[in-house]
């Protein structure tokens, strides 16, 4: 028997990527979906593409102890209306409110799906507060799900499950890549190759290390610049930035080279990653970084830190490596190590021969379907 399933997200460019793969698969399934997720006007037509049967209710965490409990309120009574049978929550900051009313509700399924561990990145009390964080959240659900194999084992470790064990979906991430429009002849074509490198004025012999992402420290974007500019190759090479702006880069490096170049936003990730050789992420917390995923579907070798969530994304020494986490020297050796073009080009074969195999999304969401086929044995 088809089940009713609640998705809630705070982040309307969260669910977008993140959540809407799940939600087709499962209506492609028979599985009816409601969608509660933030109001933002810029995503409401998008979302509303997605899916019509969407309510636009606040559910991010608040300290405002007031606001806290009217927002757990309005959400308990959309779920005594709506009766679902499954909750799937998603992020940290973004379920404690939902499970909550779930509870309240008495739904009997709840999920709440961790998508990283932020306490990893932070000390003192803010990492003490992130970690109660995530007791509550493992408290209110009834299922939880974690998107990489060293998160689990990170979280264990933290002592969070006791009663409850989490589950990763198939080999980890959230929704897998898709493999149609990541599809290696798109990659392959130096028509596609050379396109943003032309554009640039990026010589056809360069090597082009990328990095996508936020400009802020736990993502390592400081540590990301002060290392190439430390490094200070001499052969032709280019690191490019998506998600960036020149600005940000002259917060921290006033006078950067002409091989240091930040793009701001880009429509189409595709035409980033064809143009790069190395993606780098010297991240300092991670639950399945995309950037290295996407890289890796691309053709690309990768780098990125050796902590959780990085180190299911990377093969080290295979698709590409891992560095010791903050330390400089590690990571401008890696980069240089990766100026051998025959050596890039093995890694970057085998990172895709790996995303192929174990993240291609049609496996991934099939998980998603088979743990909801538990819940519906559990009806009978």
């Amino acid at each position: 028997m088809p089940l009713k399933i609640a998705h809630i997200c705070h982040d309307p460019f969260f669910f977008l990527r993140f959540v809407s793969p799940i939600m087709k698969k499962a209506q492609d399934s028979g599985h009816g979906n409601i969608l509660i997720v933030e109001k933002k006007t810029l995503f409401n037509r998008k979302i509303d593409q997605v899916d019509n049967n969407s309510y636009y209710q606040s559910v991010t965490l608040s300290l405002n102890p007031i606001i806290f409990i009217s927002r757990i309120l309005r959400l308990y009574l959309l779920l005594r209306k709506i009766q679902p049978d499954v909750v799937h929550t998603h992020t940290s900051k973004g379920s404690l409110i939902p499970l909550i009313a779930a509870f309240l509700a008495q739904i009997p399924h709840r999920i709440y799906q961790n998508h990283g561990l932020p306490y990893l990145g932070y000390n003192g009390v803010l990492k003490f507060g992130l970690l109660q964080l995530e007791k509550l959240n493992i408290l209110f659900s009834t299922q939880i799900i974690l998107v990489s194999f060293s998160n689990k084992k990170e979280a264990e470790k933290s002592r969070l499950f006791k009663k409850k064990q989490p589950i990763i979906i198939a080999n980890g991430s959230a929704v897998g890549i898709n493999l149609e429009e990541y599809a290696s002849e798109y990659f392959l074509a130096e028509k596609n190759k050379f396109f943003v490198r032309e554009q640039l004025g990026i010589p056809a012999e360069s090597i082009v290390f990328g990095y996508v992402g936020r400009a802020i420290k736990r993502k390592g974007f400081q540590l990301l610049l002060e290392s190439w500019k430390q490094a200070n190759i001499d052969t032709p090479a280019h690191l490019i930035i998506a998600g960036c702006t020149p600005k940000d880069i002259h917060k921290i490096w006033k006078n950067p080279r002409p091989n240091t170049l930040a793009l701001g936003f880009i429509k189409d990730m595709r035409q980033f990653y064809a143009a790069c050789d190395v993606i780098l992420l010297p991240s300092f917390h991670e639950g399945f970084p995309y950037a290295l995923l996407e890289g890796a579907a691309s053709c690309c070798a990768l780098i990125g830190s050796d902590i959780p969530g990085i180190r299911d994304a990377i093969i080290d020494q295979k698709t590409g490596y891992l560095f010791k986490s903050g330390d400089h020297s590690d990571f401008i050796e890696k980069i240089k190590i990766l100026l051998d073009r025959e050596k890039l080009t093995l890694m970057g074969t085998k990172a895709r021969e790996r995303a192929v195999l174990e993240f291609d999304e049609k496996i991934v969401l099939d998980g998603y379907l088979q743990l909801y086929a538990t819940f519906e044995k559990g009806r009978h």
